[in-house]
């Protein structure tokens, strides 16, 4: 049973909302009022050097995505280097905070799939749910949350991952298609 958005909330519900809540606004404050819009290492060969070569001119597509798939060290960077393309071609320049954030944001998802999962459970208590923003939105991998090409490639990576696996799971055609 839902609860109507004009009913007033009961101080308990208010109070696990910013139970929830914290630690996310928290992460975020804390990420933005410290990441800096500065390539790190691999950000200024594997990003900067396929979007200087695809914003030159490209004669195909084959070569575009040579661009895209180029070889960078022992993995392939598509989509954060896709990503930093679609900005360049937006905004006219790279921004390696966005790009974090955007990888970053994909945390919210996940967080998003946990809650509806306990909350498709009527046996689970919603209050077994209240230490994963605290584990999830904490800087234990400070490292991974500053170099803007860690999240696009590996949390976001591992979160539609993830994702996918558990929509396949709930057995829906929406499940299936994705």
């Amino acid at each position: 049973p839902g609860r109507s958005i004009f009913e007033p909330a009961a101080f308990r519900d208010v109070l696990f909302f910013l139970a929830w809540a914290t630690p996310l606004v928290i992460f975020f404050a804390v990420w933005a009022a410290t990441a800096v819009n500065i390539p790190y290492q691999d950000d200024i060969d594997a990003i900067l050097e396929s979007t200087s070569v695809i914003a030159g001119g490209l004669d195909s597509f084959s070569e575009f995505w040579a661009a895209l798939s180029k070889q960078d060290d022992e993995r392939r960077i598509v989509v954060v280097r896709l990503v930093a393309c679609l900005m360049y071609w937006a905004t006219g320049s790279v921004d390696f905070r966005f790009l974090a954030l955007a990888g970053l944001c994909s945390y919210l998802v996940f967080f998003r799939m946990i809650f509806l999962w306990f909350r498709a459970r009527p046996n689970l208590s919603m209050v077994l749910l209240l230490p994963i923003p605290y584990l999830l939105f904490s800087n234990f991998n400070y490292e991974a949350l500053y170099w803007s090409i860690i999240p696009l490639q590996q949390i976001a990576i591992y979160v539609w991952g993830f994702a996918s696996i558990w929509l396949i799971s709930q057995n829906t055609r929406a499940g299936l298609v994705w």
